[in-house]
């Protein structure tokens, strides 16, 4: 699991803090120039994307997802299987 922080105003030491904050143990990737954000069509922010091992992207949320979305956790369970 990667996750990646698209924030261009925001500093190495704010992603941090959020990632201490919020208790996120998986990596990171910061991507200032927001270029992921053409990459997958992400027009509004926070965007969530499953993407499986073969690059299909499995699952795709604009908005925030709140904890035990039943759509996100059923997908998580078939990406990983």
């Amino acid at each position: 699991l990667v996750g990646i922080s698209v924030d261009s105003e925001g500093s190495l030491d704010a992603v941090e803090y959020f990632l201490e904050e919020n208790g996120v143990t998986y990596d990171i990737l910061l991507d200032p120039d927001m270029v992921s954000t053409d990459v997958f069509a992400a027009i509004g922010l926070p965007a969530t994307f499953l993407i499986d091992q073969e690059g299909i992207i499995r699952f795709k949320k604009l908005g925030p997802i709140l904890e035990g979305d039943p759509d996100f956790l059923e997908a998580l369970e078939h990406a990983l299987d």
